[in-house]
């Protein structure tokens, strides 16, 4: 339920494609000029597992998280994974 940036890639060519559905056989995909549905297979051939997950952070978490820390950030971290 959060918005996936794929990196695909096509020898040395790369190409951000935005996820905007998957089952289990298809992906739908916005490729910034158009709208794709290719097969999973069709995909993996491109997919070598680079992406950006997009979150809206609360404004009750600000910086960035370090090893080893504690509090509330961590929570939203951990349950925003789950």
């Amino acid at each position: 339920d959060r918005p996936v940036l794929l990196v695909l890639r096509d020898g040395e060519r790369a190409q951000a494609a935005l996820l905007l559905g998957l089952d289990d056989r298809r992906a739908r995909l916005d490729l910034g000029t158009r709208e794709v549905t290719v097969s999973l297979a069709e995909l993996e051939r491109h997919w070598l597992g680079e992406f950006n997950a997009i979150w809206r952070v609360p404004v009750a978490v600000s910086g960035t998280l370090g090893l080893g820390e504690r509090g509330p950030a961590v929570a939203w971290v951990r349950q925003s994974l789950q």
